[in-house]
């Protein structure tokens, strides 16, 4: 239920007219198509074939085949590799990747009725 001192009224109510209106939604529509370009942009990097031959030896030992040695494999080893070392952070944040976060649970205890229902 509105609390009638928590309302507007009146000369206090602002309506935004056409023009702000207009340049909100630019913006708007200017900031998604900025973070859509950063995302694309980060995606065509992790998918880049590794160059560095030192780290290229490394994945090799692991097994990984040459036609799947991408920056994002390596980012994920490189997390790995941390989370080995008892980086509880990466360890996290792999799990947490591949769905395994734990659920939370959040324990509730019934109030009690103080006052009866007003019809």
């Amino acid at each position: 239920m509105a609390n009638e001192q928590n309302l507007l009224k009146g000369e206090d109510i602002h309506t935004f007219t056409h023009e702000e209106a207009s340049k909100g939604g630019i913006a708007s529509g200017k900031a998604r198509r900025e973070k859509k370009l950063i995302k694309e942009s980060i995606e065509m990097v992790l998918g880049l074939e590794v160059k560095n031959e030192k780290l290229r030896e490394q994945l090799k030992k692991l097994g990984i085949q040459d036609e799947d040695m991408t920056n994002q494999l390596a980012l994920v080893v490189a997390m790995l590799n941390k989370g080995l070392k008892g980086d509880t952070q990466a360890f996290n944040s792999l799990r947490d990747t591949i769905g395994q976060k734990p659920v939370e649970k959040v324990e509730t205890t019934e109030v009690p009725k103080i006052i009866d229902d007003v019809e």
